[in-house]
């Protein structure tokens, strides 16, 4: 190496030490250390700091009561104590961690630690941990040291657990390209490969096949599709110019890739490629498609109704695109949009957007094959050029689902259903809970995403689990809507029957062993010592100081399945600044295994009218007595009964035409089509619709009884052709340039070591640049307009006037 080479080196080390030390003092004052997490995501606000407590142990202060009519719990300090294993990691200079379960039953723990600012990149540290947290061992050259990517840098198999890959860039090459790190066994060992292209977004796993993933490369590099079928050690490209893509299902096209792209970068619309034999074999099922989105037995497209309109129309394929049916829902202009939010139980809810960027839309619900949609719920809170909507499946009572609708004065408040969309309701607040001052009636209202993008303190959305039956957890408030003010944590055991305040404030929280413990932890301060728990549905809570020396909270993290009974929390020392991890084990404190006696049977959806009955049968479930102190443990699996329902009319929803309006059992027909002929477009043939009003609603299995008379009739005709399938044809490229962030600037002597730096490295010929991509957001569209200008959501809050509301300023507005 020449001498000016090995100076300009020196310059470097000696500016990238500088830098480290002024961006520690400066990371210091903002509080900027940022998480990753595979467990629930956790707000990212600042909040306000509290003291730190004396640093002196009091045995007594261990455990606190929450409730004080709750009592003592039966337990033995020492026990949980035993089952604490704190881990500091010294030397750890990091600002960014990743923390994850893996292997086959969760024993080990992944930590990767990165760091970027602006332009730097430093090396990731690795760690694990083989014995559930109580030693960590680092491993950071069993992938070389690499620069692992912070955004998009660490990716699980959702398929194995103990599989994991780590995305870093390329030091070695001068084109911008990834390096891929593999583990097939929990990190024990690793494998490398250089990818032929550099990562754009996230990576596409296959539902069933734990080898397969799907890649995309930047817009620079011409939006390039990748699959892999070694879990990312070998890669072969299937298209460029790609927008979208997606896996075919496991029940049908497992070797199926369905992607869109366009064939002229001039126009708005993409062909919709089904790619098969895993890329032996293309063809273009549809045209001038917007989005589109594949679940189960469903494949969805959004198509343009008529050229060079922008104008779209729904359509689903039952056939992997060999034939496709108009959905029978409105055809929307380019200002609108479609957004499916959920297709896991054998039906569609589907959102279609309002006119004039109101902010609401209406929930449509389909029949089994996802042709004929009837109007489900009104106001449907989803902001035009926000993807963030409060719709929430619940995962611990079939049938049951939240959602946000806009009232007349553009408040928010929270509705929910007990069967699939066919009523929904306000939620019942607890029993007890008085009003506020000035409210003549209030219900129960929820707090998710779109709260949280508004920037109130809600750490944690709504929470539920398919093995902890009827308990779901949330933040709310007890108003006549949304409130601005910090929420308090609210409990449910019966599926959303019936609720009670069951924390004060906002916290993080998790549901551990099946429902049989629940964990949380404080968000009112970053800085805590402190984690509660609850060991019989959220009735009452213990807290337990889990470390001596407070650290700034930075994430709880549960194994997965909400199966085992270990916490893992993390965080970092607020003088000392290095990385902590504390994982308490709570089959220390729970010693005793449930058994039989520790059980009571218990009927979903009790409270309804129909004497549990819901969706055409009842079920009954073995669970855990609220008085029981044992644990269900890892292996336990529910026990349920079911018995099949006479049809009454709650098994039925509202038809095509007709609708429901709030809290109403009976359907009323659409005013706009009284008198007229209901047509429906299936397989190319239109049939005319006969009706009362009524049809069975998907998946329900009532038998006998209530049965409304409908029929389809041929109508003779065929439908107006809009979707067109295409032969094969050469599919085109499309490069785009990509957009650039700009670096973070922190005063002028920052700014002069990074121009400098920035020198030398040109001089060095390092070819490399470094992204910060923004925070990503949960979606759940897979069908979602994305319009180029952004609306503005305001919280209009003055005095004290505290309730949530929509606004929405216009785009001229946002043009000035």
């Amino acid at each position: 190496m020449a001498a000016w080479q090995r100076f300009c080196v020196l310059i470097v080390l000696i500016l990238f030490a500088a830098t480290t030390v002024i961006t520690a003092k400066i990371t210091d004052l903002l509080s900027s250390h940022t998480s990753i997490l595979s467990s629930p995501s956790m707000s990212q606000q600042r909040r306000l700091l509290q003291p730190v407590k004396s640093k002196k142990r009091d045995i007594r202060n261990l455990f606190r009561r929450e409730a004080p009519q709750c009592g003592d719990p039966p337990i033995e300090i020492t026990n949980l104590q035993n089952g604490k294993n704190h881990f500091e990691f010294t030397n750890e200079s990091n600002y960014n961690i990743a923390l994850t379960w893996a292997g086959v039953d969760n024993e080990a723990i992944i930590m990767l630690t990165t760091f970027e600012l602006g332009m730097f990149v430093g090396a990731s540290h690795l760690w694990r941990s083989s014995n559930h947290g109580k030693t960590f061992e680092r491993i950071s050259d069993k992938i070389n040291h690499a620069y692992v990517r912070s955004n998009n840098g660490v990716f699980k198999s959702p398929v194995k657990p103990n599989m994991l890959l780590l995305v870093a860039y390329n030091e070695e090459s001068s084109q911008s390209s990834s390096v891929f790190y593999v583990t097939t066994d929990g990190g024990e060992n690793w494998s490398s490969a250089n990818a032929p292209f550099e990562l754009f977004g996230t990576i596409e796993f296959h539902s069933g096949q734990y080898n397969w993933i799907l890649a995309r490369s930047t817009p620079s590099q011409g939006s390039t599709l990748w699959m892999s079928t070694n879990f990312g050690l070998g890669w072969q490209s299937l298209g460029d110019g790609v927008e979208e893509f997606k896996w075919g299902t496991a029940i049908r096209d497992e070797e199926v890739v369905y992607f869109t792209q366009k064939e002229d970068a001039s126009v708005t619309t993409y062909n919709l490629v089904k790619c098969s034999q895993l890329g032996k074999k293309k063809e273009v099922i549809a045209q001038d498609v917007f989005t589109f989105g594949v679940e189960g037995k469903f494949l969805f497209a959004s198509i343009e109704v008529e050229k060079g309109t922008e104008d779209r129309l729904m359509h689903v394929s039952l056939d992997s695109g060999q034939t496709w049916n108009e959905a029978q829902i409105p055809a929307i202009s380019k200002d609108r949009f479609y957004s499916i939010l959920d297709m896991s139980e054998g039906m569609v809810f589907l959102h279609v957007d309002n006119p004039d960027d109101t902010g609401h839309g209406i929930i449509f619900t389909s029949d089994g094959d996802g042709i004929v949609f009837s109007q489900s719920l009104e106001r449907h809170l989803y902001p035009n050029h926000d993807s963030v909507t409060d719709f929430y499946k619940v995962e611990s009572l079939r049938g049951v689902y939240l959602a946000s609708q806009i009232n007349s004065d553009s408040s928010i408040r929270s509705m929910i259903t007990f069967d699939r969309g066919g009523v929904w309701q306000t939620i019942q607040k607890p029993s007890g809970m008085a009003c506020p001052s000035g409210s003549s009636e209030c219900t129960l209202n929820i707090h998710y995403q779109f709260s949280q993008s508004k920037g109130i303190n809600v750490p944690s959305g709504p929470l539920s689990a398919p093995n902890a039956v009827g308990i779901i957890l949330a933040h709310g408030h007890v108003a006549d809507a949304l409130q601005t003010t910090p929420p308090d944590v609210f409990v449910t055991d019966d599926g959303g029957y019936t609720w009670t305040k069951t924390l004060d404030g906002p916290h993080h929280y998790a549901i551990t062993d099946h429902g049989g413990l629940l964990v949380a932890v404080s968000a009112q301060s970053d800085v805590t010592d402190t984690l509660k728990f609850s060991y019989d549905e959220g009735q009452c809570w213990y807290s337990y100081k889990f470390i001596d020396e407070p650290i700034r909270f930075t994430g709880l993290l549960t194994e997965p399945g909400s199966k085992t009974s270990r916490v893992s929390l993390w965080g970092f020392g607020v003088d000392d600044r290095q990385w902590r991890v504390v994982v308490i084990d709570f089959t220390e404190l729970l010693t005793q295994q449930c058994i039989e006696h520790d059980y009571v049977e218990w009927t979903a959806h009790e409270f309804n009218e129909n004497n549990g009955c819901l969706l055409g049968k009842k079920e009954v479930y073995r669970r855990l007595k609220k008085s029981s102190f044992c644990r269900n443990g890892y292996g336990y699996e529910i026990k349920q009964a079911s018995s099949k329902c006479t049809c009454t009319k709650d098994d039925y929803e509202c038809d095509y035409g007709f609708f429901r309006n709030t809290n109403q059992e009976e359907c009323e027909e659409n005013p706009s089509l009284k008198g007229k002929t209901l047509e429906v477009c299936i397989e190319g043939e239109e049939e005319d619709l006969v009706t009362t009003g009524y049809r069975l609603i998907p998946g329900d299995e009532c038998k006998d009884g209530y049965e409304p008379p409908r029929k389809l009739t041929d109508a003779k005709k065929k439908c107006q052709e809009v979707a067109k399938a295409a032969a094969p044809k050469e599919l085109s490229s499309h490069p785009h340039r990509g957009g650039h962030t700009a670096g973070i600037v922190i005063g002028l002597l920052l700014l002069i070591v990074i121009v400098i730096a920035a020198a030398a490295l040109f001089v060095l010929r390092k070819n490399k640049y470094f992204r910060h991509n923004k925070k990503a957001v949960y979606r759940y569209s897979t069908l979602n307009q994305v319009d180029e200008l952004d609306n503005e959501i305001d919280l209009l809050s003055n005095g004290a006037n505290t309730t949530i509301s929509y606004h929405d300023d216009s785009d001229e507005d946002m043009l000035e």
